[in-house]
């Protein structure tokens, strides 16, 4: 399965797409799960019976993929770096009741350099990338058997529980002209409110609703089995939700080193009651080194790891605020207190 807004499946994993074709993956995964004895789950493969008491169903959908490109001129030759990226979740949720349960993201990468650089890099992606789903030979330390691993280990949460959202994640008109050229504005704030979701889950292990601004319908999540059997999953009400503007992504020099900027307004508030608990201007920036041999450069990859890169440190202060970074990236002059206020909603008591 594929999360997100169907209008944007080719455009989001163009080569995932490719490479399931014939169904390779499902049938990875498959037969990865069938190997298991998990500790907490009895994992049956029919159609779930819907007459049964319980019916939770685990399903694994891709949410990720990225592939950024680099090349490089040096006295032996030109060299090109490929990276790529690849997040899967896996997730709980009860049929009967048509409503989500749990999620939890698993995230891996494969870096490689190729001593030329090919008009067309396509091949050389699918090949990493399908090393990245199943491993070398043998299907060991593919994200396919992550993902086995980590359903083995899964525990689902008990009944209740807090929930989190990204309810909005919107694009200041001044960063128009650098998200043009990444693509369609409605497919980056989808990508971006996705990736934040998976970073909440996975750096404090809370139970996180899927980012559907734009492609559900109120709280209902189109969904559809591999027997082409439509269905409504309901998504549960927040708890707590996040509200996110991007407000500027621009490139500098800094001596020797390139910056990519990223401002934007972040606020955490509580949807019943409309109290604004957390709200502020955050900046961060991250360097690259500027080098002469650089004859390609991919500027929106850098641009996408200073997005995430303030996500992954706002997510981190949410559990464990810091007030010299709050002084260093905070506008907002009471921002360390907002948050120590509210860091016991990330931390097990």
């Amino acid at each position: 399965a594929y999360i997100g807004d169907f209008r944007f499946i080719e455009q989001n994993y163009p080569l995932t797409r490719q490479l399931n074709g014939e169904r390779q993956l499902d049938k990875a995964l498959r037969e990865a799960v069938m190997a298991l004895e998990p500790r907490n789950l009895e994992v049956r493969f029919e159609l779930a019976d819907l007459e049964r008491t319980e019916t939770v169903v685990l399903a694994v959908a891709i949410e990720r993929e990225r592939v950024s490109r680099e090349a490089f001129a040096f006295p032996q030759g030109v060299r090109t770096k490929l990276i790529v990226e690849a997040t899967l979740q896996i997730m709980l949720y009860d049929l009967q009741e048509g409503t989500l349960l749990e999620s939890h993201p698993v995230s891996f990468a494969i870096n490689h350099v190729l001593k030329d650089e090919p008009d067309d890099i396509e091949p050389v992606a699918l090949m990493l990338l399908e090393r990245l789903y199943l491993g070398e030979a043998g299907g060991e330390g593919g994200l396919i058997a992550m993902a086995a691993d980590a359903i083995e280990e899964l525990e689902p949460a008990g009944p209740g529980g807090l929930r989190f959202q990204v309810a909005e994640l919107n694009f200041n008109d001044r960063i128009e002209p650098v998200t043009d050229e990444a693509g369609e504005a409605a497919l980056l704030r989808q990508r971006f409110g996705q990736r934040f979701s998976s970073l909440l889950a996975e750096q404090t292990g809370r139970q996180v609703v899927p980012f559907t601004r734009g492609y559900a319908i109120g709280h209902q999540l189109p969904g559809r089995f591999t027997n082409g059997e439509a269905f409504s999953l309901s998504l549960p009400e927040p708890d707590y939700a996040f509200e996110i503007e991007l407000q500027q992504l621009a490139k500098g020099q800094s001596e020797d080193q390139l910056v990519f900027h990223t401002q934007l307004n972040f606020a955490f508030v509580e949807p019943f009651t409309n109290d604004v608990l957390i709200q502020g201007d955050y900046r961060m920036g991250i360097f690259k080194l500027l080098s002469a041999d650089r004859i390609r450069s991919d500027d929106w990859s850098a641009h996408e790891d200073s997005v995430e890169s303030l996500f992954e440190s706002l997510i981190w202060q949410l559990q464990s605020p810091d007030r010299a970074w709050h002084d260093a990236h905070a506008r907002n002059a009471g921002s360390f207190q907002q948050f120590n206020k509210k860091k016991d909603l990330f931390n097990d008591q």
